[in-house]
């Protein structure tokens, strides 16, 4: 919500609309509304979440549940993509996707996914890696 927005709904205003004053927009009302019930909304965006615990997957990466079980389950046989180590539980898992085409890549532990974040397009940060490991492993 912006300054101008607030100083139109100020406390003496609580919303209503002076003679001498824009009414405020369809936006600013439902930025009003959030600003006023954050408990409300909150449940409100819960309970629709649960309702459609596949939408946020399918608009994002273009896969439903019934693939992701079927990639995890049948083609990881519910191992990591990168280390191959069990999941130990479902909020241990998350989508690797391609960052530029948005393509399913599969599905990985969390650490993993923030590893590859990091090395993905960082051919020399991958190298000196390799090399502090080495050095490392040499003392």
């Amino acid at each position: 919500m912006n300054a101008e927005t607030k100083r139109k709904i100020g406390k003496a205003n609580r919303g209503r609309v002076p003679w001498n004053k824009k009414p405020l927009t369809l936006a600013e009302r439902s930025a009003l509304y959030r600003w006023r019930h954050p408990a409300k909304v909150k449940h409100a965006v819960q309970v629709w979440q649960t309702g459609h615990p596949d939408y946020d997957r399918r608009w994002r990466y273009g896969i439903t549940q019934v693939e992701f079980n079927r990639v995890l389950h049948e083609v990881q046989h519910d191992l990591c993509a990168v280390c191959g180590l069990p999941f130990e539980n479902s909020f241990d898992t998350t989508i690797d996707h391609n960052h530029v085409t948005g393509q399913f890549r599969g599905v990985v532990h969390r650490k993993c996914n923030r590893f590859i974040s990091h090395v993905e397009h960082n051919e020399p940060l991958i190298q000196k890696a390799r090399e502090y490991l080495t050095r490392s492993e040499s003392k």
